[in-house]
């Protein structure tokens, strides 16, 4: 039997269902062919499924081509058409990344329909993880990335992705399709050398071969130690995982940066990059990893997608990234009930007889001797160089260092509401009143000013 036969053997799904994920060309045709050979060792007959990537005028015929490679091998066949050019030119990716991106994306729904398990072969083979820890090495990827292509992976619940010829090289595909007489096509585009895969294919391979006649192999048992070493670094991963503190509040996460902090360099980065909820590179890694080493709270990273990364006291946080705050400023109803839509509160006046005023006042309420307020009372956004004369304390400061000591969020910081009277700040809310109109023994009436979240 044909190593390349065995190998396809080594990987068969058993009784689960197979699909062929293919094109017309070398590999594709030889995996094939390999699969008709052993076909008797399947419990379902395969399933071809060819991607047109709406490329190459030629991509019609190749699609025919192998439609009636897989009739002729009794095989069911299936296609789609994905748009990766306008793929590509919307989310910035190479032609290439978005081809992949959209083909697993596809694969995934499809997989996804069926109401079994199963297992979705890949032709690449041992000069493609070649090419590919070269391609990576030389684009910097770090460590994960020169683990090379995964010989499997899982696609959707039930389902994985496999590549049963990942360790048979090129030489022994071309050997088995002269063997067998079997015909592929040619893509013309496989040789052009703007695209970067096909750059080191056909430029830096060879001269590389120059120096290793055993590149190819070399390169492929490196992309073999690189993995078996990164299952047991991503055990180191898993350990430290659980000894993290997280929450979620409001769509934002927290991570408990004690715990964070206490790692080396390198496993802190990979915890950061477990945790955040866009894929970082190594840039911005780095970037929240210095932002950690930092006094104080409030500086911020884009990390892109819409999304930041904010040290907040003893916290990290991935946040959706923020419009500036809207500025606002109403007279407010008394008595009555005041939307602030722009902060995403409602402020409720109501006067009452000073005895039922509550001491210490409960959550999110303060009150105010009528008599001693300067009507009218608005409501408004914080401003830079609000002060506020904060009840108990001699003196006025400013409201930002009131709300730093109080170890106010930032984003709490922006839905605060002023609300003050012709003479000053009464409360700076929901969280430090002023010593401004208090409620005394000698008060009648006390003025109750509640704020509450929409």
């Amino acid at each position: 039997m044909h190593p390349l036969e065995k190998a396809l053997l080594r990987s068969l799904p058993g009784e689960l269902p197979l699909i062929l994920c293919v094109s017309g060309g070398r590999d594709s045709s030889a995996m094939l062919a390999g699969i008709a050979g052993i076909q008797e060792n399947l419990s379902h007959i395969p399933e071809v499924i060819y991607f047109d990537h709406k490329l190459r005028e030629e991509s019609a015929g190749e699609r025919e081509f192998v439609r009636r490679a897989a009739s002729d091998l009794g095989f069911i066949f299936t296609s789609f058409v994905i748009d990766v050019r306008t793929h590509a030119s919307r989310t910035g990716c190479s032609i290439e990344e978005s081809a992949r991106e959209m083909r697993y994306a596809r694969l995934r729904e499809y997989a996804e329909i069926k109401n079994t398990p199963g297992v979705v072969f890949t032709a690449h083979t041992a000069d493609d993880q070649a090419e590919t820890l070269l391609m990576r090495f030389i684009s910097g990827t770090g460590r994960t990335g020169l683990r090379g292509i995964r010989e499997s992976f899982s696609l959707c619940e039930g389902w994985k992705v496999v590549r049963p010829l990942i360790g048979v090289s090129r030489a022994e595909v071309e050997d088995y399709l002269e063997t067998e007489k079997i015909r592929y096509v040619v893509d013309k585009s496989n040789f052009d050398t703007a695209f970067r895969r096909n750059f080191v294919r056909h430029r830096l391979i060879p001269e590389i071969r120059r120096v290793n006649p055993s590149v190819t192999g070399t390169l492929s048992r490196q992309a073999e130690i690189f993995a078996e070493e990164e299952e047991f670094l991503e055990e180191s991963v898993r350990c430290a995982l659980k000894k993290v503190g997280t929450s979620e509040k409001n769509g934002a996460y927290f991570i408990e940066l004690s715990a964070i902090m206490s790692y080396n360099t390198w496993l802190r980065r990979r915890l950061l990059r477990r945790f955040s909820p866009v894929e970082l590179d190594y840039r911005k890694t780095g970037a929240i990893d210095r932002l950690l080493g930092r006094e104080g709270s409030g500086s911020s990273v884009d990390i892109g997608n819409g999304w930041r990364a904010r040290k907040e006291y003893s916290f990290l946080v991935f946040e959706r990234a923020s419009d500036p705050p809207e500025l606002f400023s109403v007279e407010l109803k008394v008595p009555g009930r005041t939307l602030i839509k722009e902060a995403g509160r409602a402020v409720t006046l109501r006067d009452i007889p000073a005895e039922e005023a509550l001491f210490p006042p409960p959550g999110s309420t303060e009150y105010f001797d009528p008599g001693n307020v300067s009507f009218p009372l608005r409501a408004r956004s914080r401003q830079p160089g609000d002060r506020i004369s904060p009840w108990g304390m001699e003196g006025s400061k400013k409201v930002k260092d009131l709300l730093i000591d109080l170890k106010i969020p930032p984003r709490e910081r922006d839905r605060m509401i002023v609300i003050e009277d012709t003479s000053g700040v009464l409360w700076a809310a929901p969280h430090r009143r002023s010593s401004l109109a208090p409620v005394m023994p000698g008060s009648g009436k006390a003025l109750e000013i509640r704020v509450e979240d929409e």
